[in-house]
């Protein structure tokens, strides 16, 4: 039981550092217009395609964790 909650505080954790990845990743938007500019621009930007990972990773433990924790 122990576990799962320890996974629920993991997945809280990922949830927080997606979040501050991903306002660091788009704090400089790029200055091109078009929109495939704006694309590339955005999945080679580090902090944000990391920030999308721990957001999946978080997505993935909550749901393991939830499963299994009694929701009442």
């Amino acid at each position: 039981m122990i576990r799962w909650y320890a996974l629920l505080g993991t997945a809280v954790l990922f949830n927080g550092m997606a979040k501050v990845l991903m306002k660091a990743g788009m704090r400089n938007p790029p200055a091109q217009t078009d929109l495939m500019g704006m694309i590339k621009h955005y999945l080679t930007t580090v902090p944000l395609v990391v920030g999308l990972v721990f957001f999946g990773l978080n997505m993935v433990a909550y749901t393991q964790a939830l499963t299994k924790l009694p929701l009442s």
